[in-house]
């Protein structure tokens, strides 16, 4: 709902432009913190990466920055589990299913969103787009291991 329009040279008017001049200010300072914050993790990075003394050592630090590390693999594999579980729970709760299928699942598709649209790093996007995967197949691995009860036939009276 829009505020009223109030008459120019008002408090109200006066108010409303502040507002929205501090909301715009505070968006376009959090984006500039965020990208001053990207270009100094990327310096530090390069950095690191062109400090080493031999090419080998170079090679073998690049190629740990392209696998990632453990730690990173641990956390998009937490993103899968932690996926499937509340994926499962979720259905669990509410069991809606349209001609079958998990009505649930469609959730999932926002960490899939975000796992796309973030520009963030790989394990950033992988953590969100996994788990969001992962929570769609867990609502239907839920849907598989507790079918619906089936509807009584007409033609036997009333027995399945």
């Amino acid at each position: 709902m829009d505020a009223p329009q109030q008459p120019t040279g008002s408090p109200g008017a006066f108010m409303n432009g502040l507002e929205q001049g501090f909301a715009q200010s505070y968006g376009d300072r959090l984006r500039g913190a965020r990208k001053g914050a990207r270009a100094d993790q990327d310096a530090s990075e390069v950095e690191r990466i062109c400090s080493a003394r031999t090419l080998e050592e170079r090679m073998q630090r690049m190629a740990e920055f392209r696998r990632g590390r453990w730690y990173q693999l641990g956390a998009i594999c937490t993103s899968a589990v932690a996926g499937v579980g509340l994926g499962m729970v979720a259905q669990g709760v509410a069991d809606v299913r349209v001609a079958g299928v998990p009505v649930m699942g469609v959730l999932g598709l926002g960490g899939i969103a975000a796992g796309a649209a973030i520009d963030e790093s790989l394990t950033t996007r992988a953590f969100f787009a996994v788990g969001g995967t992962m929570f769609t197949i867990g609502t239907i691995a839920y849907a598989y291991m507790h079918p619906l009860p089936a509807a009584p036939d007409a033609q036997n009276g009333g027995a399945p």
